[in-house]
């Protein structure tokens, strides 16, 4: 894997001043340096923006001819590596680090993986650290108007990011969904496209349906770090966060019967009697009684204006039809045991009163 002290594989510029410096120096320690502190380095350019060495830093605030942003691609491809770089961004500027590029010629996220450095939008799509359209950040890095530094590790599917120490991104693998028991999944985010990003989006969300795949990643919400998969889900793509494997019991230590000798009627009786309860799911069927009955109480303590509210006499509830899937199953085989017993008894009777 190589090892780059780079300064960006693209740069979009915006009205102030973007700066960078490399970390890194010379070969002798596996490092390959693309900007040092006297040289631009060599690269090809896309796009006119005035960059220049200024300071130990390569600088460019101004976009020289057209419209379009300007970035500096390197001559070189790399198949695995890691980036290490120093940057400084004004909080006007729009920059980004781009990788696993499909072409040279033109850059943008919708062809790149594009790792954020900069962007004034207050989405964490677009936050410092964020990979834009595939990996958000929470809560958003305050990186303009200061030096921040930059990992970046791409190896195969799997990439981390870590902005000033800090790991904010980190896509590890794409799996077989039908391989990850779904036990490991408990809280989905709807993940939308932002702006520009609609055929990078389509492109992952067909990838991943078509492929039956989960791309699993690390992602840091708040303070915290969650192992997350992200899913097609018919037209959307989802981000539901996962449990580590240390946090669900080994189900080899539950107390529950493994082998337990259970006879063909039995089991035809508990297939019938499941087959008769079952119905399609419709999940505006299921209430949450709980924080209904929480609303009201709140509801009526403000109308009161804080007065004290008077307790109201119990209701008996009305019968919710919850059946008791063993208990009817018990009661289901009692009662056929106890056909069985007077069937036998009633034919014993009659063997003697043959004999």
């Amino acid at each position: 894997m190589k090892r780059l002290s780079i300064l960006a594989a693209g740069l979009l510029i915006g009205a102030a001043a973007v700066q960078f410096s490399s970390v890194a120096s010379g070969q002798s320690d596996g490092w390959v340096t693309l900007v040092d502190d006297k040289k631009m380095g060599d690269w090809t350019e896309v796009g006119k923006a005035n960059w220049a060495m200024q300071d130990g830093a390569l600088v460019a605030d101004k976009i020289t001819e057209g419209k379009d942003p300007s970035y500096l691609v390197s001559k070189e491809s790399y198949k695995d590596f890691q980036i290490k770089a120093e940057f400084w961004a004004d909080d006007d500027a729009n920059s980004g680090i781009f990788i696993r590029c499909d072409q040279s010629a033109k850059i943008d996220a919708k062809i790149c993986y594009e790792v954020n450095i900069f962007d004034k939008r207050p989405d964490p799509t677009y936050g410092t650290g964020a990979i834009v359209d595939v990996a958000k950040v929470d809560p958003m890095p305050k990186a303009g108007g200061k030096w921040n530094t930059y990992e970046i590790t791409a190896k195969g599917s799997q990439l981390v990011v870590v902005l000033n120490g800090q790991k904010t991104v980190d896509i590890q693998d794409f799996v077989d969904l039908e391989e990850i028991d779904p036990m490991y999944f408990y809280k989905p985010y709807y993940l939308e496209p932002q702006k520009g990003g609609d055929k990078a989006y389509t492109l992952l969300r067909e990838a991943l349906a078509d492929g039956k795949k989960v791309g699993i990643a690390k992602v840091v919400i708040k303070t915290r770090q969650y192992l997350a998969g992200v899913k097609a889900l018919k037209h959307a793509l989802v981000l539901e966060l996962m449990h580590f494997a240390e946090e669900l019991a080994d189900a080899e230590k539950l107390k529950v019967p493994k082998k337990t000798e259970i006879g063909k009627r039995e089991k035809e009786m508990a297939e019938a009697l499941v087959k008769s309860m079952t119905s399609k799911w419709d999940p505006e069927k299921y209430k949450d009684d709980y924080k209904d009955a929480l609303m009201e109480v709140i509801e009526e303590k403000v109308e009161s204006g804080g007065k004290e509210i008077e307790e109201k006499p119990k209701e008996k509830k009305p019968s919710t039809k919850v059946i008791d899937l063993v208990a009817v199953l018990q009661e289901s085989l009692k009662a056929q045991g106890g056909a069985k017993k007077k069937a036998a008894a009633k034919k014993t009777k009659h063997h003697k009163k043959a004999a």
